[in-house]
């Protein structure tokens, strides 16, 4: 079972079995639902923006895929699309309006594609990184996005390259790691990005460095994880981040969690229940007030075979710092997850079935009820005017709102528009583009979600 090597063919097997197993525990508090994906695949990029969940490329079992599969959190519908390579391990994010999947490997080793969807036109557009690479970490906040790190499998090479997306002047710009290295777990918290651990493709050792950017100013910071490791998963909690899992020293997985507290600045120390490895925040999530460590693998170092897969999944509770275990049906690696609002979303993957992978189709999507989505009153967060409007929509906040990310759709739950800030006192729309009509205007800070009708008319 080969993770990534272009020189060796990957041997993929389907198989129809489908097992509908509910786990219990605390998931139990909650409720699954099923869907498909449009065939059986693993190492597809995932983001999301508003209540959009894009999965996008991947490995199928006729090979490298282009098809980016959009699923509506709302309406439970589906979009079918396109980018422009069919690729694997593609970074995805989202920042402003757009969406990007960067990066990624094909038969003939990285890829330097960026290709961005904008959800206000449904156009496509396509960027290149600095550096083509695989394995490289994405994140977002605020105006910029940001596409860390990487490497070239079938060179042998790392790269220490950060390219920033600004999405208001709609620019690139270069900024650096402090060590090159690929397979790093990354996360935010507060106005800081984590890029942790990693791995030196040229050296094959792992690295213990974190590098830490901070968007208001710009500059970087560095601290260390208490074990080197790489193929770690990265998940935000409150005001936590997690570092969970991870190939360390001599092809050994670790259980190690490392866990950053961003009010007190401090670091401490916890453990998963089994030892294994993640794709950074493809195979983590959280979603109220918790965060799942789903799955994961053991790999060999020189040759990148996989040599276990896992079912489990770890649950950090962040209210009580208390873990539980629940389990998957079947052991799953190279899947993705993706968090939005009170839904965890977990879709396709592989499953080692003797010398071969049987790839899955399956999204299993949790929808909790241990944390109420909390709804604000809006008027008492924000005023929204003028409404009706023909022109400008402003909204206008009582007091600086650390985090905000506003979405509109139309009655239909179709995303029209998205944006998002950082310390915001005020927020302009132009609506020059809008349909006549009316439309839901939804606000997400660390207070909770709130909504209102707005109406367009000329």
């Amino acid at each position: 079972m080969i993770l990534k090597n272009e020189k060796i063919m990957k041997k993929i097997i389907v198989l129809t079995g489908f097992f509908l197993v509910f786990v219990g525990g605390v998931f139990s508090q909650g409720e699954w639902t099923y869907d498909n994906l449009t065939t059986f695949k693993q190492s597809m990029g995932s983001t999301h923006i508003g209540p959009y969940v894009f999965f996008a490329g991947g490995f199928t079992s006729g090979g490298y895929t282009s098809e980016v599969e959009i699923y509506n959190t709302q309406s439970k519908d589906w979009i079918y699309n396109q980018f422009s390579l069919a690729r694997e391990f593609t970074a995805g994010a989202s920042g402003g309006s757009k969406v990007f999947f960067a990066g990624g490997a094909d038969e003939s080793g990285a890829i330097a594609i960026v290709d961005i969807y904008d959800t206000l036109s449904g156009q496509w557009d396509v960027a290149e990184l600095s550096e083509a690479r695989v394995f490289l970490s994405a994140v977002s906040k605020g105006n910029e996005v940001l596409f860390a790190g990487g490497g070239d499998l079938s060179q042998g090479t790392e790269s220490d390259v950060v390219d920033i997306y600004n999405t208001d002047s709609e620019e690139w710009s270069t900024s650096f790691l402090s060590e090159a290295r690929g397979n790093m777990g990354s996360a935010v918290v507060g106005d800081f990005a984590f890029f942790a651990g990693g791995f030196y493709l040229s050296s094959g050792l792992p690295s213990s460095r974190v590098d830490i950017y901070n968007f208001s100013t710009g500059a970087w910071t560095t601290a260390e994880l208490s074990q080197p490791r790489y193929f770690l998963a990265a998940v935000t909690v409150g005001q936590k981040i997690l570092f969970a899992g991870g190939m360390g020293a001599d092809d050994l997985p670790s259980k190690r969690v490392d866990i950053y507290d961003a009010v007190t600045g401090e670091w401490s120390i916890d453990s998963l229940s089994v030892a294994r490895a993640f794709w950074d925040h493809e195979n983590a999530a959280s979603v109220c007030g918790k965060a799942y460590f789903i799955g994961g693998w053991s790999t060999e170092t020189e040759t990148y075979q996989i040599t276990g897969d896992f079912n489990v999944i770890d649950i950090y509770d962040a209210a009580n710092g208390a873990w539980s275990v629940e389990y998957l049906p079947y052991n799953l690696f190279f899947h993705s997850t993706v968090a939005v609002d009170d839904k965890l979303i977990i879709a396709g993957g592989g499953t080692i079935a003797g010398q071969f992978i049987q790839l899955r189709d399956v999204v299993r999507i949790y929808t909790c009820t241990t944390v109420a989505t909390r709804e604000v009153d809006f008027q008492a967060y924000v005023d929204v005017y003028p409404n009706p409007t023909s022109g400008t929509l402003h909204l206008a906040f009582q007091d600086n709102i650390q985090e905000v990310k506003v979405c509109i759709t139309d009655i239909a739950g179709k995303l029209i528009y998205a944006t998002s800030g950082l310390n915001a006192k005020a927020i302009e729309i132009n609506t020059n583009g809008f349909a006549e009509g009316v439309y839901v205007i939804q606000l997400q800070t660390p207070e909770g979600i709130q909504s209102q009708k707005i109406v367009v008319s000329r």
